[in-house]
């Protein structure tokens, strides 16, 4: 329908590329980290950033080229982690309905079951 005639036509930024290979199991382990080994943190410095994408799952010159070039644009040093976390899980490979439930889970704060 529609949606897909809208959504087939997004470009990805070439240092992007690499979530677009992410499955299920790098979003869970990536959305982990963010939600779980760092929980109280909104604004990411560089090496949050780079310990919540993984060091062993983007190398060290990506990281940086990406917290500069496409998050950082106000150069404050600072990126919003839930700005990376729905830019990571939308690049990826996992099916919509998964990414849903993905968000879904990311922004249930209060662990009720909805939204507000």
């Amino acid at each position: 329908g529609n949606a897909g005639s809208y959504t087939a036509k997004a470009t990805i930024q070439p240092c992007l590329f690499v979530f677009t290979k992410w499955g299920t199991s790098e979003i869970k382990e990536f959305l982990s980290r963010g939600q779980n080994e760092l929980p109280e943190t909104f604004a990411l410095r560089k090496h949050e950033f780079e310990f919540l994408l993984g060091q062993d799952m983007v190398d060290f010159h990506t990281s940086r080229t990406l917290f500069q070039d496409i998050f950082d644009l106000d150069r404050n040093s600072l990126v919003d982690k839930f700005e990376v976390m729905c830019v990571v899980c939308l690049t990826s490979k996992v099916d919509n309905m998964e990414k849903i439930h993905f968000f879904f889970d990311l922004f249930n704060f209060n662990n009720k079951g909805y939204l507000y």
